[in-house]
């Protein structure tokens, strides 16, 4: 059994929430992972500057969402 990705992201206010892993992909060149938090909303961002354990997470504009949505959801 897999064990379950477990990431702590820190907001502008200086607030730390956990978030796990539903799901990453691969899109034109970009990493993109749906983030999911304890109140089980999902979240698209796209994963910026790995290295070793430590990644940058970037919410895509609209105009990105809206086009790697269209992606995702029209490979189910």
């Amino acid at each position: 059994m897999e064990k379950e990705q477990i990431f702590e992201l820190i907001d502008d206010d200086g607030n730390v929430e956990e978030f796990s892993v539903y799901d990453s992909f691969q899109f034109d060149d970009k990493k993109y992972v749906i983030l999911v938090d304890s109140s089980e909303e999902a979240i698209l961002f796209r994963i910026e500057g790995e290295e070793e354990d430590d990644y940058i997470f970037i919410r895509p504009d609209e105009e990105e969402f809206e086009k790697i949505s269209e992606v995702y959801y029209g490979s189910e």
